[in-house]
């Protein structure tokens, strides 16, 4: 009998103190185990009026009737909605953020993780809209569900090399997002991770990546130009689904299959590189809002395989370059188009040709001068060939 209560008191008293909540300095702590707190909301509950404001610093410990705490993790809703919150300061101390911890802290500009956490939950810093910059801790390993969704201020990004992956929904509709490099430790990218960052010009995607989730991309309609990386066997379902600004794009030589509705939408992709030997597998409607008309660059060898291929060979003009050629004309080339006259200059000792969609050659040279021009007898589409990458002109 003596042993039960002794038991049962026992868990009373961890009960007790792993409940225990008290305020130091107005900031809330909750008793975890081990002499260590977790910062909450101010209020009672999630659904309470949060009053935290301003500047706010949380330390690494914390004295509370003569105990000293270590402050290791900041809890699920303890800064949501504090909409006067404009700088947070979190101690090295800190290993996990929860769940909506700092969601909807509108006033929030920029936030550095320290190197301590390890984790930060789905949710914790979605709709701050004015959040401007993050740094990342270097312990983390992802990214998880949505922890940055509608930061629409948002435009810079530190990753860390310790991330392997950046998980769903994780930037969605992070509008002022322009540039971004992924650090070759990630591995995978999941589904709609980067939708619909409108701002989004250029992302650099590494080899480490096997995996892009379906509508990662989507709706980024600032994008212009994307190379896959020679890790990526498939291309899912509406990964570019309607950026209406992509115009070249660059397809690994790992690239097996690519679906219907990958590029849907997106109508304003002016040529595409292909480095894979073998024709990938695509859908009745990969292409179906390409224009025929524009350059396909394939391996040299390959060109009657690219031709013979379903929805390849629906392209008009079919060439053969040289493996791993960038898909567009360098910007040290200068092209100048006037009066149906077409003149290309800086283009000392290089391969030049120009080209009717019809495949027709209007002029050729292998050791150019440094200006070539030639003029053409009617208004349209041509193609410039420079050393074996072509680019697409209009001449009006």
């Amino acid at each position: 009998m003596k042993k039960i209560l002794t038991t049962s008191l026992l868990f009373l008293f961890l009960s007790y103190a792993s409940a225990q909540t008290f305020i130091v300095s107005g900031i809330r702590y909750s008793v975890t185990l081990n002499n260590a707190v977790s910062v909450v909301t101010l209020g009672d509950s999630q659904n309470e009026e949060p009053h935290y404001s301003g500047n706010v610093i949380i330390p690494s410990t914390v004295v509370y009737l003569g105990t000293t705490y270590n402050v290791t993790s900041i809890s699920d809703y303890a800064f949501s909605l504090c909409r006067l919150l404009t700088t947070i300061s979190i101690p090295n101390t800190v290993k996990t953020i929860g769940r909506y911890a700092f969601n909807s802290c509108i006033g929030l500009t920029t936030i550095t993780i320290p190197n301590s956490v390890t984790s930060i939950e789905p949710f914790a810093f979605s709709k701050c809209f004015q959040l401007k910059s993050i740094v990342l801790s270097n312990s983390m390993k992802k990214i998880n569900e949505s922890t940055f969704e509608y930061c629409q201020s948002l435009t810079s990004v530190v990753f860390p090399n310790s991330l392997e992956n950046i998980g769903v929904w994780s930037f969605y509709q992070c509008l002022s997002l322009t540039n971004l490099t992924i650090p070759d430790s990630v591995t995978s990218i999941s589904d709609a991770a980067f939708r619909e960052c409108s701002g989004l010009i250029t992302i650099k995607i590494p080899n480490s990546v096997t995996f892009l989730g379906d509508f990662v991309f989507g709706y980024c309609s600032s994008l212009n130009s994307i190379e896959i990386p020679n890790s990526i066997s498939t291309i899912g379902s509406r990964v570019f689904e309607y950026c209406t600004s992509l115009k070249t794009i660059i397809l690994p030589n790992s690239l097996i299959w690519i679906t219907g509705d990958a590029f849907q939408g997106s109508f304003g992709i002016e040529s595409v590189t292909v480095n894979a030997i073998t024709p990938p597998t695509v859908g009745l409607y990969t292409f179906s809002t390409f224009n025929k008309s524009i350059p396909l660059n394939v391996p040299k060898n390959s060109v009657d395989l690219y031709k013979n291929a379903f929805g390849w060979k629906d392209f008009l003009y079919i060439n053969g370059v040289a493996m791993g050629l960038k898909n567009s004309i360098e910007s040290n080339y200068y092209i100048n188009i006037s009066n149906r006259n077409i003149k290309i200059s800086n283009v000392a000792g290089k391969s030049i040709g120009i080209f009717e969609v019809s495949g027709r050659k209007l002029f050729e040279t292998s050791n150019a001068q440094n200006v070539e021009q030639c003029t053409v007898s009617n208004q349209g589409v041509y193609f410039i060939s420079i050393d074996n990458v072509l680019k697409k002109i209009i001449v009006n």
